[in-house]
């Protein structure tokens, strides 16, 4: 019941109340939303990240809408599949078509009509159409950045006295509540302020979630013991997930390693960033094992790589792509986010910020972060460091001599 409970919450987001009438429902089990909430509360999986929690109704974002009809037409245009019926191209492939449709905001009429051509042509055709079939004037029309609606289209709606916006900030805001097209509406908005077509507008970046998948202290020591012991399991998804579980490093970073990141000798070390970090003795065997095994896979000779990769790839002189290191991680339940981030939360709750970012490569400020989420207080590690102490006595021929006095040595390390 416990599993089921874990699933729900990081998959489906489920508060308490949910998740028991999911369970009475779909698997008959009873139990009150307040034992759900002490299970959530003891795997620390209470509080949902800030975007997924819940909104009281006067506080969430309500639609941008306009009390006048014609106040704002948005038009859009949709690519539709070709259909068996459809009569076939010259190539011997169906033809395709584009759906155009324009909304008034405020009466929410749609007029519609179906294109075999997507160009500024056929926009600047279809916007007559509208103007035509729209019972009232229309007076601001909004449109994505895209091909079919540049330069000439622009024109021709300044030709029927219809500006192309008369945006303001607030405008903007709304609309990137509903969206998650930032980027283009970014240059698209940059454009049309260079041209004066509208004011300056900011597009913010998007804030980042906390990191909401987890795994508990067993379900992360029963996945490591898997990866060091399991042989079942293929050599470099052993390697791959050892170094995600034990350092949560990027599956970008581990499927470029080379042999020479890996340096043996007395304490064995793996190179992460900018600085070799320690490796335990069977995780060093088990990069040995998978560097014993990675010969190129390219069909085309047997031509030595000028690069010894870890997990070299399927071309010649190429390594392993990170899609596909993740994708076996997957296919083993392995999966490499949850791993990545229960890795750095395990180490920060032991280690203050600058060991942990020395040992992860990690910047100084991405491991404060770490050092917070595991809500871990150092002022008593600091002052639990010795002191050393100087010798200010008279000077006697042992610490005449040139180095530390003995004492100093002791007590400084």
């Amino acid at each position: 019941m416990v599993g089921k409970i874990i699933h729900l919450r990081q998959n489906y987001h489920f508060g308490p109340e949910e998740i028991a009438m999911y369970l009475k429902r779909y698997h008959d089990v009873t139990i009150s939303k307040s034992g759900v909430w002490r299970i959530l509360n003891r795997l620390d999986m209470g509080r949902l990240p800030a975007s997924q929690r819940y909104k009281r109704h006067d506080r969430r974002r309500k639609r941008y809408e306009k009390q006048l009809p014609g106040h704002r037409v948005q038009i859009d245009v949709k690519f539709i599949e070709p259909l068996a019926s459809m009569p076939q191209g010259r190539r011997g492939g169906r033809n395709k078509y584009f759906q155009f449709t324009a909304i008034d905001d405020c009466t929410r009429l749609r007029v519609l009509r179906i294109y075999p051509t997507l160009d500024q042509n056929t926009a600047i055709q279809f916007l007559d159409y509208v103007i035509q079939r729209l019972p009232f004037q229309v007076e601001v029309i909004q449109t994505d950045n895209v091909a079919e609606f540049q330069s000439a289209f622009h024109w021709h709606v300044l030709d029927h006295n219809i500006p192309l916006a008369d945006l303001t900030q607030t405008d903007v805001d709304m609309w990137l509540s509903e969206s998650r097209d930032r980027r283009h509406v970014r240059l698209f908005l940059r454009w049309a302020h260079q041209r004066r077509l509208t004011g300056k507008h900011e597009v913010p970046d998007r804030p980042r979630d906390e990191p909401h998948r987890w795994w508990t202290e067993t379900e992360h020591w029963t996945q490591l013991q898997r990866c060091l012991h399991d042989e079942a399991l293929p050599a470099d998804v052993r390697a791959t997930g050892a170094l995600v579980l034990l350092y949560g490093m990027p599956i970008t970073r581990i499927a470029t390693l080379t042999r020479s990141d890996l340096t043996d000798g007395i304490e064995p070390r793996l190179l992460m960033g900018t600085h070799p970090a320690a490796l335990p003795p069977v995780v060093y065997q088990l990069l040995l094992r998978q560097a014993e095994r990675a010969e190129p896979n390219s069909a085309i000779g047997r031509v030595p790589p000028r690069t010894a990769w870890l997990f070299p790839g399927y071309a010649a002189g190429t390594h392993r792509s990170a899609a596909d290191l993740a994708r076996k991680l997957r296919l083993h339940e392995l999966p490499a986010r949850t791993g990545r981030n229960t890795a750095p939360l395990a180490l920060a709750a032991d280690l203050p910020a600058s060991v942990l970012s020395e040992t992860l490569g990690l910047s100084i400020t991405a491991a404060l972060k770490w050092t917070r989420r595991a809500t871990r207080d150092w002022n008593a590690y600091l002052a639990a460091r010795p002191t050393p102490r100087l010798n200010t006595g008279p000077p006697t021929k042992t610490n005449s001599a040139s180095g530390p006095p003995p004492e100093f040595k002791a007590d400084a390390y």
